[in-house]
């Protein structure tokens, strides 16, 4: 099978986090897409403090995914199930939920390198 043909499938919402949700989030490497951790960072942040204060996600394919990235990288820094936050784990399915909606349920592959 030629690897430019992947398809990676979005989770979906009863998919767990910690080997469906963050695997899918590493195929992704916005580290290297924006070319670096700050840039990341503040996009991130931006979009989760957006998110909670009016429930705005972003529209785009890159941004979304970025926000996945980003929040793969700081639950295993933390070490901890993010689903275990009921705030994060609500984010981060809405997250899901509007990246299955822009794709249709899936992205084109092979994922990036691992960071």
């Amino acid at each position: 099978m030629d690897e430019s043909c992947e398809i990676i499938d979005v989770p979906g919402p009863d998919d767990p986090w910690w080997g469906v949700g963050d695997r899918f989030a590493l195929t992704f490497n916005a580290y290297d897409r924006l070319g670096s951790s700050s840039n990341v960072d503040k996009i991130a942040n931006k979009a989760r403090e957006k998110y909670d204060k009016s429930g705005v996600l972003p529209d785009s394919v890159d941004g979304i995914r970025t926000c996945l990235f980003y929040e793969q990288r700081r639950w295993r820094h933390f070490n901890e199930d993010p689903y275990e936050d009921p705030g994060t784990k609500q984010y981060l399915r809405a997250l899901f939920a509007a990246l299955r909606e822009l794709t249709g349920g899936s992205v084109a592959g092979p994922g990036d390198p691992y960071p």
